[in-house]
């Protein structure tokens, strides 16, 4: 018997209310670091996609900025945005994440969903944050002609933005009919 709507209701009630607790989080620690901004593009197609490596805006006291790229998780150098250097901390976080319950072969069905703390390094929780917020509305944003987007996070404003752009193949149909008219 397939999973009931309640389940699927429930994980992403708690998918959201980790999001904005574990947002509430990077937020924190990113203005420890004076990061005022944290920008990552993602790209993709044909059932391949890539998140490329977020780039860190960084004040420094004197009020001027550096873009440094953070190179860690399974990213990739960003297409879009430039860096000046590598954004380096050692700063730890530890962030919830929601999971399925293990599924059942002989019930098809999925366990209660749980959530588990994990403890990241800053870069590597704001890359997977990133990659999440994505494919919490967009899951397979990847496959057939794929898409690209933006995600942002503003630790002025307290947000994370994602801009996407789903890439489709679109067919319009015109059918013609003429008739012969008298010679």
């Amino acid at each position: 018997m397939p999973e009931s709507r309640d389940y699927w209701n429930k994980l992403r009630n708690m998918k959201d209310q980790a999001l904005t607790k574990n947002l509430r989080i990077l937020i924190d620690a990113l203005k420890a670091e004076n990061v005022t901004r944290v920008v990552m593009s993602y790209y993709g197609g044909g059932d391949s996609g890539d998140y490329h490596f977020p780039i860190f805006t960084v004040k420094a006291e004197d009020g001027t900025t550096k873009d440094l790229e953070g190179r860690e998780g399974y990213g990739g150098s960003s297409y879009k945005f430039d860096s000046c250097g590598q954004f380096e901390s050692d700063t730890e976080v530890v962030l919830t994440h929601v999971c399925t319950g293990k599924w059942d072969q002989e019930t098809e069905t999925f366990g209660e969903p749980h959530s588990e703390d994990k403890t990241k390094t800053l870069i590597t929780a704001v890359y997977e944050m990133m990659e999440q917020v994505v494919d919490l509305e967009h899951d397979g944003w990847y496959n057939n002609d794929g898409a690209e987007g933006t995600v942002v996070i503003d630790t002025d404003e307290e947000t994370i933005n994602v801009e996407h752009g789903a890439y489709y193949t679109s067919t319009e149909w015109h059918e013609y009919s003429f008739k012969a008219g008298d010679a």
